[in-house]
């Protein structure tokens, strides 16, 4: 079997019980890709183990938490596959961490109404009923979200880094109809404070309100959109670098969102306030910033058809969509394109984001761009190995017991028990 492996990181972040991961890859084109593959392409699920246990129950939520997100977004087998690694990591020990009022079977249950949760609702982060908040009142040393009574933990960027334990402290709740700031100044009397469970804080009216979801498809270069939309970038309040989906308008119509018109055409906001217009063929005349080229060719006097992957290039624009010019040459980034004719084993060069078998492509180290198929290992077993990491994803280090441990994640967990014994 041949795996597809992205090349960026994701980052898990708790809101309550619910669970929201984020991934980005090494080089995001922007609005090269979006937020759909063709879907998760079904190697998915990790086993959830013997049932009836903590680590079942953690394992149940955890799939289903990112099989529906990348159901709902349309994304690629790898970026299912990062969410899962993202997560495997973290049970049960964090998902049932001290404060939890979460059970076994109130769990299970919930990972059976997440699969049933319309997608408008995953998309907008809409919590449902079961996802419980915790006990810890503002100011407890929390892991994740689900153990305060806000739905909050917040983590400045040293409980990532540096410091003995990665834990954070419980938020606290603007009261109702109190002025809220996001982000609040560090040390203002606001910092640390979150809206009540369902609401966000509104820019326009300082004030916090009912969360409505965002039925709009947000994208990246490691979620493409579904074939008619492109990504465009589209900020809004609440994320001033979002990218979403946006529907391409036919040759004739007013111009989408964003300037979004058919790949034949162009929008010319000279006319009547922006209208699709059919773009230069191949072979045609074209004229830069006036009459464009198709997005199958690039200007240069004449449109011209772009390269395929491995032709000679000067210039990115000259590469077909996806490929970028490297090294002289049309290359894959970001895993986006098809396997190479030969797919690297474990121990070579892995620059283009594929691997064989089940191999992820990593940096050699920190200070190097280049990559290597290596076999990742996940909490417990074993890294010492040649051509084996730890799953980085989850922050996770080679001890000198020569097992995968996260000594700061275990740290805090030690910190708040020993907080919840007084």
């Amino acid at each position: 079997m041949q795996r597809r492996v992205a090349l960026g990181t994701c980052v898990v972040v708790w809101l309550g019980a619910a669970l929201f991961i984020a991934c980005s890859d090494d080089d995001d084109r922007g609005a090269a890709a979006s937020t759909s593959d063709a879907g998760a392409d079904g190697e998915g699920s990790q086993d959830a183990g013997p049932p009836g246990t903590e680590m079942s129950a953690c394992l149940e939520y955890m799939n289903a938490t990112c099989e529906r997100r990348a159901e709902c977004e349309k994304q690629s087998a790898a970026a299912l596959e990062e969410c899962l690694e993202s997560t495997r990591n973290r049970c049960p020990e964090y998902f049932f961490a001290p404060g939890t009022t979460r059970t076994i079977d109130g769990m299970l249950a919930c990972a059976a109404e997440l699969r049933a949760q319309s997608c408008d609702d995953v998309r907008g982060g809409v919590l449902l009923a079961c996802q419980t908040f915790g006990t810890l009142e503002a100011g407890a040393a929390c892991i994740e979200g689900s153990q305060c009574a806000s739905g909050t933990c917040n983590r400045s960027p040293d409980s990532d880094a540096g410091t003995a334990s990665a834990c954070g402290t419980c938020a606290g709740v603007y009261a109702e109809g109190q002025v809220c700031t996001l982000p609040a100044p560090p040390g203002s009397p606001d910092d640390g404070l979150v809206c009540p469970r369902g609401q966000r804080c509104d820019v326009a009216t300082k004030r916090c309100v009912p969360m409505k979801p965002r039925p709009e498809l947000e994208c990246s270069s490691s979620r493409p959109c579904a074939a008619g939309s492109v990504c465009k970038h589209m900020p809004d309040e609440r994320d001033p670098s979002r990218y979403t989906c946006v529907p391409r308008a036919p040759i004739g119509e007013r111009c989408g969102p964003g300037g979004v018109c058919d790949e034949r055409a162009f929008c010319n906001e000279r006319n009547d306030g922006g209208t699709c217009e059919a773009a230069a063929a191949i072979g045609e005349d074209c004229y830069v910033g006036f009459l464009p080229c198709v997005e199958a060719a690039h200007c240069t006097g004449t449109c011209v058809a772009r390269l395929a992957r491995g032709e000679p290039c000067a210039y990115t624009e000259q590469c077909a969509e996806g490929l970028w010019c490297i090294g002289g040459a049309c290359s894959c980034v970001g895993g986006g394109c098809s396997p190479p004719a030969q797919v690297p084993g474990l121990g070579e060069s892995c620059s283009e984001g594929w691997c064989a078998g089940d191999a992820r492509c990593r940096s050699v180290d920190a200070t190097s761009d280049r990559k290597t198929c290596v076999h990742v290992a996940n909490r417990g077993e074993a890294c010492t190995a040649p051509n084996t990491r730890c799953a980085d994803s989850t922050g996770l280090e080679c001890s000198d017991a020569g097992t995968c441990v996260n000594t700061r994640y275990e740290a805090c967990l030690a910190q708040v028990a020993d907080a919840g014994a007084r």
